[in-house]
């Protein structure tokens, strides 16, 4: 199982993360920043501006938002 904690205040959180390392039940403990959490990679931004080039290229081309949500919803 995973946890996800905000904790405002770094010196409470700084004790609580000890405190998680010294039980023996628990496998890792790591502090996670949270730019790191939203952070895009490169190859999906590249990704992006590959598909925003070919649809401005020919905007015609492709699926209508109507289409898709009637798809979406046979699922």
């Amino acid at each position: 199982m995973q946890l996800l904690l905000n904790i405002k205040d770094k010196t409470k959180a700084a004790l609580l993360l000890e405190f998680l390392k010294s039980l023996n039940y628990v496998s890792s403990v790591k502090e996670v920043d949270e730019k790191q959490m939203f952070e895009i990679p490169e190859w999906h931004k590249q990704e992006l501006d590959r598909r925003m080039k070919k649809h401005l290229a020919n905007p015609k081309e492709g699926t209508s938002w109507k289409k898709l949500e009637k798809n979406i919803d046979k699922l």
